[in-house]
């Protein structure tokens, strides 16, 4: 018996990056890595898959996946062929799902999640400055940005409302990849204003554009078949027309020796650190002040400091004060972090309360305190956002 054998390349990789995170991918672990997002191909990808014999790994240490695709011969410099060519059109389309509902705590998102809206990340960027080896998916290098890097999802059946008559024939859905356009399938002028219909199953999932009269009035994407959960998507395109630096393959077929290796990176959230002390009638604090009249309650106060060990970085200043609460809020916005360390020690941080500051009956009451929960913030009022810390002593 003949023994066929096919050879497979690396095409690609993406990463989810967070800057939260020590190792920059996710929370420390043991023996396997449990990440925030999911990415798994589309319908229409596995279709497309098939087709060109593309294949499609996890790489969890790595925060993402890597493609790899069937090369048969080498051009003359030595570089891998696709077998199979791929179209202008085609590219491989991925959706990110959201496995930990904390990440809108630390990473610098919209903390109000938006059910109308997704998360659009693509190699369609123009930035020749951008390494081979970290090619941003995002709008920006910097990272995803919650206001330029969303989109509003749609259905099959798309509505919009417009403030004034539509002339006929003059509205149309523009599915931007392929360039087909559908009209509506119904337009209900009313009152001076106008209510548009379309049905969009003949197309791909995809980005849109609705104009009216030449000028785009929303862009979008149809999610086709999808779920409504998904976090974000993810456009990979095929086109040897991409800019050097972010295409896939070659105008030959070829595979660069380099491979785009994507990214999509998080920054990490900025808060301002909120410490609410309550405090029990007998504790440390209130047990003292019980004995004090009011200018020396007044002044004890004054002498209540919280300090960490690593003072240039983070330095606080009591917010309010009164027989039963204290607060204190940091004097800077601070990154959110996996494990907060002081720039002095290159240790954990250290924060301490302390009563009598800077006089002689100088004392720690506290020395131990806990740094924010990534679980809690509060951004009723942001900017700035908080990270609350509720103690009572």
């Amino acid at each position: 018996m003949d023994l066929v054998t096919f050879k497979y390349a690396v095409i690609a990789s993406v990463s989810v990056r967070q800057s939260f995170y020590e190792n920059d991918v996710c929370a420390r672990f043991d023996v396997e890595p449990a990440l925030d997002f999911d990415i798994y191909p589309t319908d229409e990808c596995l279709e497309l898959m098939r087709r060109l014999d593309v294949v499609c790994r996890r790489n969890d240490r790595q925060g993402g996946i890597v493609l790899l695709g069937r090369v048969l011969g080498k051009t003359t410099a030595g570089n891998d062929l696709l077998r199979f060519p791929a179209a202008a059109a085609d590219k491989l389309t991925f959706w990110m799902r959201l496995q930990r509902a904390q990440v809108g705590n630390f990473d610098e998102l919209p903390t109000q999640f938006d059910a109308a809206k997704l998360y659009y990340f693509t190699n369609r960027r123009v930035d020749a400055a951008a390494p081979r080896d970290d090619l941003h998916l995002s709008s920006a290098a910097a990272g995803v940005d919650g206001a330029q890097d969303r989109l509003a999802r749609a259905t099959a059946n798309y509505g919009f409302h417009h403030p004034a008559v539509i002339a006929p024939g003059t509205a149309k859905v523009r599915h931007l990849l392929t360039g087909i356009e559908l009209a509506p399938a119904s337009v209900v002028n009313q009152a001076g204003e106008s209510d548009l219909s379309f049905d969009l199953t003949p197309l791909a999932p995809g980005r849109c554009e609705l104009s009216i009269g030449g000028t785009v009035k929303d862009t979008f994407y149809y999610m086709g078949r999808a779920a409504s959960p998904e976090f974000g998507v993810i456009e990979l395109s095929l086109d040897s027309a991409l800019g050097a630096n972010y295409r896939i393959v070659e105008p030959d077929r070829s595979l660069e020796a380099a491979r785009p290796a994507y990214t999509i990176r998080f920054a990490n959230r900025l808060t301002r650190w909120r410490y609410n002390i309550h405090l029990v009638p007998n504790g440390p604090i209130a047990g003292e002040m019980a004995t004090l009249n009011a200018a020396d309650k007044a002044a004890f106060l004054s002498e209540l400091k919280l300090e960490s060990d690593d003072p240039a970085t983070l330095s606080f200043t009591q917010a309010s004060a009164s027989d039963t609460d204290i607060v204190f809020v940091s004097n800077a916005d601070i990154a959110s972090k996996e494990q907060y360390m002081s720039s002095i020690t290159k240790l954990p941080l250290v924060l301490k309360l302390y009563k009598h500051k800077g006089g002689p009956k100088e004392a720690v009451v506290r020395s131990d305190l806990p740094h924010p929960s990534s679980s809690l913030i509060d951004a009723r009022t942001a900017p700035p956002v908080y990270s609350d810390t509720f103690l009572t002593i």
